[in-house]
């Protein structure tokens, strides 16, 4: 275990794009929406009918504080999946290719614990570092609103931080960031096969048999059911490990509408993980993923050569 974990170290020392892409897209967006809020607006409208307007906000207007946060969630979400195409692809890659492998094999460490501290980085450290950039970039939002707010003389307890799911939204947002890491295990798996059987060019690898696979389909059985495949393997956790109805999110709507927060649900409502524990899709995936990560293993082991 303690070698599992200073691997891990290792894949974090090593790829500071874990922790310095989302920092970087959180400063854009705190930059922007301050710059947006006091200059922006203020140049046209003047800086004090600015605050005025914010310190007055009336609480049919607490609803705009729910549309932040899945805002944040998409964008932060873009940007770790972006960071683990490109960290996957590398992850059993880059050793070959600087020859740094030979000085790793020589260490007492098996290669199975070596892949298996990359998929673990990969599944869970990324999205920690994620959730943790995410809330606090929420919560920055929150205080500048806060001043905002306060300079206009208005109760940012009631206008802000009373109508805000912070604690529901952290726990749907771990909850959402883990099921996403599970369901999209067998993809995972691939690409880090991808980067164990690559001499050069990882991403072409990556892409190329699932693109041949598809146009042979296409052209010889007259279906799509890979890229009907691939496609849920991407989007379908979400139906399963949500409770989203259609009757339910037309009620949110009309309690936005209506200002009648008090009937909004609460968001750790829609958290429902028993569809998506009884989906054979799930199981299937983790099946599939094995055999990816023991074919990553077993080429890391006997393919050295670049």
């Amino acid at each position: 275990m303690k070698s599992f974990l200073v691997l891990m170290k290792r894949e974090i020392w090593e790829n500071p794009a874990f922790y310095f892409a989302p920092l970087v897209v959180a400063a854009l967006i705190l930059v922007s929406g301050i710059y947006n809020a006091f200059y922006s607006v203020g140049k046209y409208v003047g800086f004090e009918r600015v605050v005025q307007l914010l310190g007055t906000i009336p609480e049919a207007a607490r609803p705009i504080m729910y549309s932040w946060w899945p805002a944040l969630v998409v964008v932060f979400n873009m940007v770790m999946v972006f960071v683990l195409g490109f960290y996957l692809m590398d992850s059993l890659y880059a050793d070959r290719k600087d020859r740094s492998i030979l000085f790793w094999k020589s260490l007492p460490v098996p290669d199975s614990t070596t892949v298996l501290s990359k998929l673990a980085t990969a599944m869970f450290t990324v999205p920690l570092f994620t959730l943790l950039v995410t809330i606090g970039s929420f919560l920055v939002l929150l205080v500048v609103c806060t001043i905002m707010i306060w300079l206009g003389g208005g109760s940012a307890w009631e206008l802000v931080w009373k109508p805000t799911p912070l604690l529901d939204g952290t726990l749907f947002l771990s909850y959402a960031f883990l099921v996403q890491s599970l369901w999209y295990l067998p993809l995972i798996g691939w690409v880090m096969l991808a980067s164990a059987w690559s001499r050069r060019a990882p991403f072409i690898w990556v892409v190329l048999p699932p693109v041949a696979l598809i146009l042979l389909e296409q052209m010889i059985l007259r279906s799509q059911h890979l890229v009907t495949l691939i496609a849920e393997r991407m989007v379908g956790v979400f139906p399963l490990a949500f409770r989203i109805e259609d009757s339910q999110v037309r009620a949110m709507q009309d309690n936005f509408a209506n200002q009648e927060l008090s009937d909004i649900p609460q968001i750790t409502d829609l958290i429902d993980p028993t569809p998506l524990l009884t989906s054979i899709d799930l199981w299937l995936g983790f099946a599939v993923a094995g055999l990816f990560i023991g074919a990553a293993i077993w080429l890391r082991r006997y393919r050295d050569e670049t």
